[in-house]
């Protein structure tokens, strides 16, 4: 159980002059993505619901609204994430008491197909903080025309809205909208934004519709501005989709399923540089196997592009030196029945990173639950998808805001990196309790701008050695139940940041007791090519060794019917490597009795 202290501190050996003018670049793009609100466009009950990250910890909150999203979707928080500034469906303007802004009833004037519900185009709508402004911020979206014979839908102007956030007593008020920036032809939504090499300004991409090419836009203090046009290897295959940048800003992909969805979906992949908003090494897979709508998302740590449709999820390896043959059917989904609220089957739609570092994926049709990408770092199964992993108390339909990622730096030592911002860390993380074994905590980093070194104090002096962990993702194990302040410094050659949070461990006497008494004694830790132990009890039934990563992935197991006093041999597999492990023990119930760290040499 979170129970709530958090501590900050930033150190950064840089004059006073210098922390006083970048500083506020750096803090102004952290957390505007802490806020994402949802909802539905029936009205019933409280249907609006607000996703609140604070703490990176997922807490979701109704309230009644008038605000309806069925697709667009675009929402920014000030930057401490505590406080929504704006929200959008394309068509009005919402603030932050989810009421219709002043000046905002309606955006996206004489557009040929207006809903009070809003665009059903995912990502035709995007919200950006105006660079270097405290108080301005810029919403972007596409203006529908007539249908013309190449699409049903023509989407031919990219118009812009401004807001004072400080005007109406900090509600804020749209003081100008439908400012024509371009007039071309755009792809289905697919608005998407890229933080520049110089860690203030922003790339906007839309793809040019049935064409090779993509329009490139840059936002600056002064404006945005069109500044080139990209023409690229491969068509771009036209559909309704999804375009992501990666976390780290070196990648950029779309989805695109096909207008009548019989010729299957294509996943188009660029390297992007964002020093001079270039695109290159375009890769385009053709799926084949599946149709429908879906959604796009990368993993944070950049190495995973997720890809669902309507009943599969994908899973594409970018460090693989063939992304065709990289990838793999994590999920074959879709016939669960929402039978709490729509009957509809739960298909696969749009799907976002979120701040706690998980995937949510919202479904096509309007039900109460969404569907969870618990560890997308991992590669295969290991990534842990969930069905309906999210109950909702509000249905929601087709719909996850559309972010940029707001904590991208500056591309240091780069000729874009001109604006004298560092890549100071900055310590973000969050945990998870083992469900049978609550003393058994596994802690994930999620820290942003580069750090290179993780210092983890897990306030349990009583562990001992095991108390301190520099590994990114540690798993300790508590000693006994109490409340405990958990610390992560994660630092970089540019400086270092600390965040702690208080948590609460209960355990049952019998579960203290069997984290304090041994059931084995190790004999050699570290340990070679072979562990040598000793039960220290009698059982008839088999116990298992097994041996884990710093991930919590098993590695290895050993079967042994325990006997006090007895030696035992276990020959290492070759395979593993030199480092820290876990070893843990488990009873003929699979419950764990025992669990230390191990090293390897």
């Amino acid at each position: 159980m979170l129970v709530c202290s958090c501590y900050f501190t930033n150190m950064k050996a840089i004059s006073f002059f210098t922390l006083l003018f970048f500083s506020s670049i750096r803090l102004y793009a952290q957390f505007e993505d802490y806020q994402w609100v949802l909802g539905y466009y029936s009205g019933l009950g409280p249907n609006t619901m607000i996703f609140d990250f604070g703490n990176e910890e997922l807490k979701i909150n109704t309230v009644h609204s008038s605000y309806k999203v069925n697709g667009a979707n675009a929402n920014i928080s000030n930057p401490d994430g505590k406080n929504l500034i704006a929200l959008s469906n394309g068509f009005s303007v919402f603030n932050a008491q989810i009421d219709t802004m002043a000046n905002g009833n309606r955006i996206n004037l004489n557009t040929a197909f207006y809903s009070r519900y809003g665009s059903p185009t995912a990502q035709m709508v995007l919200l950006l903080n105006l660079p270097d402004s405290e108080r301005n911020y810029k919403i972007y979206y596409l203006w529908y025309d007539k249908p013309q014979p190449d699409s049903i839908v023509q989407y031919n102007r990219l118009l812009e809205a401004t807001i004072d956030s400080k005007q109406e007593n900090g509600l804020g008020r749209v003081v100008e909208f439908d400012k024509l920036i371009d007039t071309d032809r755009f792809e289905y939504g697919k608005i998407q934004a890229c933080r520049h090499a110089n860690g203030r300004d922003w790339w906007l991409l839309i793809p040019r519709r049935y064409t090779q090419q993509v329009l490139v836009y840059l936002l600056d203090p002064g404006g945005i501005k069109k500044h080139h046009t990209e023409q690229v290897e491969y068509p771009i295959m036209t559909g309704i989709g999804q375009a992501q940048f990666s976390p780290d800003g070196t990648q950029y992909a779309l989805l695109e399923s096909q207008d009548n969805f019989r010729e299957g979906d294509y996943l188009q992949v660029f390297d992007f540089d964002r020093c001079g908003g270039s695109l290159g090494n375009m890769k385009s897979i053709h799926i084949t196997d599946t149709a429908g709508p879906g959604g796009l998302a990368f993993s944070p740590n950049s190495n995973f592009i997720y890809l669902t449709t309507d009943s599969k999820l994908y899973q594409f390896n970018l460090d693989s030196s063939d992304l065709l043959n990289s990838r793999l059917i994590i999920s074959r989904h879709g016939e669960l029945i929402d039978s709490m609220f729509s009957g509809f089957k739960c298909k696969t739609s749009t799907m976002s990173l979120a701040p706690d570092g998980k995937v949510y994926i919202a479904t096509y049709t309007g039900t109460l639950c969404m569907h969870v990408i618990e560890e997308p770092d991992s590669l295969g199964v290991a990534c842990k998808f969930i069905e309906n992993g999210l109950p909702l108390p509000a249905p929601n339909s087709n719909s996850v805001p559309n972010f940029p990622h707001f904590r991208l730096g500056p591309v240091d030592g780069s000729v874009c990196d001109s604006l004298g911002i560092d890549n100071v860390p900055l310590a973000r993380w969050n945990y998870k309790k083992n469900e049978t074994q609550p003393q058994v905590l596994k802690f994930r980093d999620l820290s942003n701008y580069l750090p290179t070194q993780w210092h983890w104090d897990f306030g349990d002096p009583s562990s001992g050695s095991q108390n301190i962990s520099n590994v990114q993702h540690p798993i300790h194990v508590f000693s006994q139940s109490g409340m405990y302040k958990v610390c992560l410094t994660v630092s970089n050659p540019n400086g270092e940041d600390r965040k702690c949070k208080d948590i609460e461990v209960i355990l049952t006497d019998t579960e203290e007791k069997s984290i304090t008494s041994k059931r084995i004694q190790i004999n050699n830790n570290p340990a070679g090519n072979v562990i040598y132990f000793m039960s220290r009890f009698n059982e008839i039934n088999n116990y298992l060794l097994k041996i884990f990563d710093l991930q919590g992935r098993e590695i290895f197991q050993y079967s042994f019917q325990p006997v006090s006093g007895k030696q035992y041999v276990v020959e290492i597999p070759e395979q593993l490597s030199s480092g820290i492990y876990t070893l843990g023990v488990f009873d003929e119930n699979g419950k764990m009795v025992q669990i230390e760290k191990m090293e390897l040499r």
